[in-house]
């Protein structure tokens, strides 16, 4: 044995224990013993409850098998002679529950020091203390705790804001209500502070006479319960674990063993009374454990906003650090992080040097860590992709040497647990990014299949991940919504969740219609408002400058501005139902153009060039005379739609002129008859399937499909091949298929809004609006 290796483990020891000794309560400074604020007298826990053997087997049957050097038998040989044993192992546990007393040999927890973060440099004070305790020991620690937050969730004694050691809780649902508060605040322009605490060895510093006393107050723990507590807590020693060195026991006169399962849960319940405090500053905050996050949000056009948002934040960290004085808890001053969220736009309006925490000026980060993820101040979650994909490739790059050495299965439980672990980790904060990011946690996931299955760089991907029955990233991100989805619905889901989600009942969906200019609709559009618990959607008229239209002192060719002007001026005449509706958007039009800087000229000439009143169709009609497009089948003799024209006219006093939708109809007309304007011809509403992947779109023409294929190059689906697939031109008639032969463009028009809702086509990029052209 060297020198190093005998002196370097002893260091330790007695660097772990100058510190446990320099942060105890004893050496915080002197204050008064806190207020508990006592819950109604009707909450009481008197004792636990024994167990039956079915229920401790079920116990160690399902919990970890790791075992302890003072246990006298390995947990493994446990399990296996468990028969025999079991009744011996439920007399111990249920005697020491009836007399509300801990035995002194569990009471001994063997330390193992464990890095604090990886890749952090291997000092002393980069270690956190681990126990490991006997493995009866922590069985009664879990009786006990199961109790004991059976208890809480029937009395509602949890705070809502803390997601550690609870059931349907974890980091990832912390994580996405506070992405969720903070992506709102964005979305009303606001930019807001968030705060990272830290602690420093807040479960080494917890004092039992305020732990017992919160035990009594807020839990209403009495009687032998609470006897079992005093035992479990006085006379606690341990050992510390380096290598094989283990160095002499001593005695622990403050805190809760940090790896037990009553440890965690006994310090949430030490530190409840932090929310109270919080609630009468900051609006919102929440906590994992002793990881406590702080955020406040203000507005930047606001002119004491910034300065009222810091001094809020800066008094509540005040009144925070003499809460924990109180409770003998220190916080760590100089490794609180801060840093400033918003949008790139209102972040330049703010200019916030720091924060004041204790003696120290905590500046603005460009990143921080926050249980596991890495936030950015725009939460575009760059950093934390990139530090994924970076760990990621770090573990494969090093075990890819031992691939020759390892079975199929081996390798892909070895890569489950060090990289796709990774991607999956908080994944649902990944939702809505862009696709160039989530391609690079694709690349790793590609990485991955490659070594498992042994394959080339340039063997093609998507048949190694089917054959690994791996979901690419962006469907894993959608399964993770979809599931938390599922739980919020059947009340798996923490309350904050749930709270987000605004549940409708089925039959709460109403449709209305507003007519404007005459009971005619020009122009339509569809809106969906929130009413209470009911949805509307309303059709409203919808004008013509939707698109973006450019300034004319854009640097854009002067062909491309005159263009626009015409197409807006022939969308207003075709989509008019009357003469007066399209002088109305004419009106509309030169307005607006002359706000862009358009010569009033030019826009009057083009606007005069392609009047209404000048078209051949149109130019023997009156302003009185109205169309009405009828789409009857093609075996309905035009008679029968004479006499009911005529029929119409009579009725609403106004002479009513047929424009047919039908061939034969136009042949069965006489000869010296005017023949009217063939409209919309072969209307087809469709449905295109890409064979390479799930995109689809749905869409009509005003052809024959199959004509038309060729046209598609140019279109959202021809984007869709060249962007996802290369330049392929992969188009045939197999994955254009035919849903519905209308007889006019309003109905083909209708069908395709009905058939976006029932498909939800992925590649549409308009699915809640109808352009129609009607004839009334």
């Amino acid at each position: 044995m060297t020198w190093a290796s005998f002196l370097l483990p002893r260091l330790l020891i007695s660097h772990i224990r100058s510190k446990l000794d320099g942060i105890s309560p004893s050496h915080l400074p002197s204050t008064s013993e806190p207020d508990l604020v006592s819950e109604p007298s009707d909450i009481v826990l008197s004792d636990f409850q024994c167990q039956t053997v079915e229920a401790i087997r079920d116990m160690i049957t399902s919990g970890k098998k790791k075992s302890c050097i003072l246990d006298p038998i390995p947990v493994t040989l446990l399990s296996a002679c468990l028969d025999p044993l079991l009744p011996v192992i439920t007399n111990m546990v249920n005697l020491s529950l009836r007399t509300g007393y801990f035995a002194d040999a569990w009471k001994t927890a063997v330390v193992h020091p464990l890095l604090k973060k990886p890749g952090l440099d291997l000092l002393f004070k980069n270690f956190r203390p681990i126990s490991n305790l006997q493995f009866v020991s922590k069985l009664t620690e879990r009786v006990v705790a199961n109790q004991i937050q059976c208890h809480m969730i029937k009395n509602n004694l949890f705070p809502q804001l803390q997601s550690a050691y609870r059931s349907h809780h974890s980091t990832e649902t912390a994580l996405l209500k506070v992405k969720n508060d903070l992506l709102i605040n964005m979305n009303k322009g606001h930019v807001s502070l968030l705060v990272l605490l830290d602690l420093s060895a807040a479960f080494d510093t917890v004092d039992h006479k305020i732990l017992l006393k919160a035990l009594q107050t807020k839990l209403g723990v009495c009687g032998s319960a609470l006897s079992w507590f005093k035992s479990y807590l006085e006379g606690r020693s341990q050992r510390i674990c380096i290598k094989e060195t283990l160095s002499q026991s001593f005695d622990l006169k403050w805190g809760v063993p940090q790896g037990s399962c009553l440890g965690p849960l006994l310090f949430t319940i030490y530190s409840s009374d932090l929310f109270s405090l919080l609630e009468s500053h900051l609006p919102t905050a929440h906590a994992y454990a002793d990881d406590t996050q702080l955020y406040l949000s203000f507005s930047p056009s606001v002119g004491t906003g910034e300065l009222d948002a810091v001094t809020a934040i800066e008094n509540c960290i005040r009144d925070i650090r003499q809460w924990m004085c109180v409770r003998k808890l220190m916080l760590n001053d100089d490794k609180t992080e801060f840093m400033l969220v918003g949008t790139r736009k209102q972040l330049t309006k703010v200019s916030i040097d720091g924060v004041r925490v204790g003696d120290y000026n905590i500046s603005p980060s460009s990143s921080v860590c926050n249980l596991g993820t890495w936030f950015d101040p725009h939460l575009d979650m760059d950093v934390h992709i990139t530090k994924t994909c970076s760990s990621a490739f770090y573990y494969l790059y090093n075990i890819r040497h031992s691939r020759k050495y390892l079975s199929r299965s081996s390798t892909e439980t070895l890569a489950h647990a060090v990289i796709t672990s990774r991607l999956d980790y908080c994944n649902s904060l990944l939702y809505g990014l862009p696709k160039y990011q989530l391609s690079k946690l694709q690349r790793v996931m590609n990485a991955s299949a490659r070594f498992v299955c042994c394959a080339p760089k340039s063997c093609h991907i998507t048949p190694l991940l089917r054959e690994l029955h791996w979901l690419p990233v962006c469907y894993r991100i959608e399964y993770k919504i979809i599931l938390l989805t599922f739980k919020v619905l059947h009340g798996m889901a923490p309350d904050y969740l749930r709270h987000s989600i605004s549940l409708l009942p089925p039959s709460s969906i109403h449709f209305t219609m507003e007519l404007s200019n005459n009971d005619s609709i020009p122009f339509i559009g569809t809106s969906i408002t929130k009413n209470g618990n009911k949805l509307e959607t309303q059709v409203y008229r919808k004008p013509t400058n939707t698109g973006l239209l450019l300034h004319f002192q854009s640097h854009t060719d002067l062909r491309y501005k005159k263009c626009l002007i015409k197409t807006m001026v022939h969308r207003a005449k075709e989509l008019s139902s009357t003469h007066q509706a399209f002088v109305d958007e004419c009106r509309h039009l030169k307005s607006m153009f002359h706000r862009l800087g358009y010569p009033s000229s030019l826009v009057n000439f083009i606007i005069d060039k392609c009047d209404y009143s000048s078209t051949p169709d149109t130019k023997t009609k009156s302003v009185e005379t109205l169309r009405v497009s009828i789409p009857f089948k093609d075996q309905i003799s035009v008679n029968i739609a004479k006499r009911q024209m005529r029929d119409l006219s009579s009725k609403i006093g106004i002479d009513v002129q047929p424009v047919y939708t039908s061939k034969k109809l136009e042949q069965d007309l006489k000869l010296k008859e005017i023949k009217p304007r063939i409209l919309n011809q072969h209307s087809v509403v469709y449905c295109f399937k890409c064979d390479l992947c799930d995109s689809n779109y749905v869409g009509y023409t005003t052809r024959h499909l199959f004509q038309r294929i060729a046209d598609h190059r140019y279109s959202a689906i021809g984007r869709h091949l060249r962007d996802a697939h290369g330049n392929i031109d992969l188009l045939n008639e197999s994955q254009f298929r035919m849903l519905k032969k209308c007889g006019t463009k309003w109905d083909c028009l209708v069908y395709e809004m009905l058939y976006i809702r029932t498909i939800r086509p992925n590649l549409n990029t308009q699915s809640d609006s109808i352009r129609a052209k009607l004839f009334v």
